[in-house]
């Protein structure tokens, strides 16, 4: 079976949809079948996918940009015999669809959000994204979604018979380790993810401005880019936080990451099924999150991690200096050492089954 991924992400816009992506298309081709990438614009994706020996397409095309890219994608199809396509997200599912359409082949779509979310778009293409989005759903045989509270977020224009509930898991690497506090150094708590409005991080800046006012010793860093990168900068300077918080861009190397921080920090203001809570708690970081989407199923307050309000810097600021009084809550988290491994494979294997559901017409 031959399966082409549509992804849209650039080099300024690299996340967790992206890196769950990438550890998809890698599990499938371990499982045999030949999945591809089409990467709609140029960038850090495209890049890691040919370091990770996945074939992938960037379409150079020229103006009106969308419609020239549903039939650059079409033709991208076409030619290399694809059995299926499965998009990513809205921008993608647009395109996707009507290229496979028009190439007459069928699609399975991924819910990672929703274009109406997306909250660094201005309330135009917000708007027209979405209901492009809605408008061309039928189009896909099946959508995957990520936990049981996203399986109706299409609302009634999609049949629950056609939803698959496949929560996210990523590729095991590095690995858990257990976490010793030293009280003579600051706690480092980290975030990481892309620098857009939705990820909150302004607010994780105002947290560790709030925090070191209270005399706490911290230090922070957020690994990621995007558009909001140079603002944040000078949010940070503006607090005076600038020396103890770092806007480290992107980091190839998350494995080192995660082993240099404490603490995950996930200030989100919208979110889906958050693949960097998998990455972190995967690895033994304890989790400080907003308690949006499907975090509440993936960390268990007060024990692998604290919820907090979204868009409460406060209440963000309370939990760091929980940690901060009783470290040993960091210590005291129990954590599945082998539950990545698991999880991950069954991902593989569900989403083929998928696909031979599509493509055997069944």
């Amino acid at each position: 079976m031959k399966v082409l991924h549509v992804l849209n992400t650039g080099h300024r816009n690299f996340g967790g949809k992206e890196r769950a992506t990438l550890d998809l298309i890698g599990g499938l081709r371990s499982s045999g079948i030949d999945a591809e990438l089409v990467s709609l614009r140029g960038g850090l994706t495209d890049t890691l996918a040919r370091g990770m020996k996945i074939p992938v397409y960037v379409p150079d095309v020229g103006l009106p940009e969308n419609l020239n890219l549903i039939f650059a994608v079409r033709r991208i199809i076409a030619d290399g015999g694809f059995d299926l396509v499965h998009t990513h997200d809205f921008r993608e599912n647009v395109v996707g669809r009507l290229a496979s359409m028009l190439a007459g082949v069928p699609v399975v779509t991924t819910v990672h959000g929703l274009a109406r979310f997306c909250l660094d778009l201005s309330w135009l293409k917000r708007t027209a994204y979405h209901a492009l989005d809605v408008l061309t759903a039928p189009m896909s045989s099946r959508f995957i979604a990520l936990s049981e509270a996203d399986r109706g977020v299409l609302g009634k224009r999609v049949s629950p018979a056609r939803v698959r509930v496949i929560p996210i898991a990523l590729a095991p690497a590095g690995g858990f380790r257990t976490r010793d506090i030293d009280a003579g150094r600051p706690l480092v708590f980290g975030g990481a993810g892309r620098l857009d409005r939705q990820k909150g991080f302004d607010i994780f800046i105002r947290a560790a401005a709030e925090l070191l006012n209270r005399g706490a010793d911290a230090r922070f860093a957020v690994a990621g880019s995007g558009p909001r990168e140079d603002e944040l900068e000078r949010l940070a300077r503006s607090l005076g936080v600038a020396d103890r918080f770092e806007l480290l861009g992107f980091v190839e190397d998350m494995d080192g990451f995660y082993a240099g921080i404490d603490v995950l920090v996930l200030p989100s203001l919208t979110e889906r099924r958050p693949a960097v809570i998998l990455e972190a708690t995967a690895r033994g970081v304890f989790v400080i999150a907003s308690n949006v989407g499907s975090v509440a199923e993936m960390i268990k307050d007060g024990t692998t991690g604290l919820l907090v309000p979204a868009g409460d810097h406060e209440a963000l600021a309370d939990a760091m200096q929980r940690v901060i009084s009783d470290p040993t809550i960091i210590e005291r988290a129990h954590l599945e050492q082998s539950a990545g491994g698991r999880a991950f494979d069954e991902m593989i294997q569900r989403t083929i089954e998928v696909y031979r559901e599509v493509v055997e017409g069944r």
